[in-house]
């Protein structure tokens, strides 16, 4: 199974892991989401969202609505945590598949600088497609690339994560200021994805 969301040179910069996954009120993205060959536009905006106990800090928990083209209220809901380490995935919704992960998966690796080559551990339960399961994953920030998605190229970081024991892999590539611009899925009998 694969997803694949529309959205290397090396380097070092010191900036702030936010940077590239940026959360304010009111962001728009729209991104074409597809699934075994199949495909379909969800406008997505961040509205809202609560504070939560997680790992003993009080996070805000930031919602993002997606919206299919065409219609005319949100059918789907992603819900990321951002502690101070720096964003998290909780729950990435596409309508066709879903990313479930508790406790909230880091995006990036925390600390100032992203540097090729760092990886990070996450351990919880996964839901994804009719998969749950408790999981092992590894992080890895693959460094920094040139991506073509529909909304045109960007220079994004490129991180993959690879689950144990269901093989799921899942790359995310995010440029400076803007966010996601590509997700990718892979299991053993899909490929899915999102892109902007």
């Amino acid at each position: 199974m694969a997803f694949l969301f529309v959205g290397c040179a090396q380097e070092s910069p010191r900036e702030s892991i936010a940077d590239y996954l940026p959360f304010a009120e009111a962001s728009r993205w729209t991104y074409t989401v597809t699934r075994d060959d199949r495909g379909f536009d969800l406008d997505v905006v961040v509205e809202g969202g609560d504070v939560r106990e997680l790992g003993g800090e009080r996070v805000r928990f930031q919602f993002a609505y997606g919206t299919p083209a065409g219609e005319d209220h949100d059918i789907t809901k992603s819900i990321y945590a951002m502690p101070a380490s720096g964003p998290c995935e909780f729950y990435l919704d596409a309508m066709t598949w879903a990313l479930f992960h508790d406790p909230p998966i880091p995006l990036l690796p925390a600390g100032a600088e992203l540097r090729a080559g760092s990886s990070w551990p996450w351990e919880g339960r996964l839901e994804f497609a009719e998969v749950e399961e408790a999981s092992q994953a590894t992080s890895t920030l693959l460094g920094f690339v040139d991506v073509r998605v529909p909304a045109g190229s960007f220079h994004a970081l490129h991180t993959r994560t690879v689950y144990q024991p269901s093989g799921l892999q899942v790359s995310r590539w995010m440029a400076r200021g803007i966010g996601l611009v590509k997700v990718e899925v892979r299991s053993d009998d899909q490929l899915a994805g999102l892109a902007l």
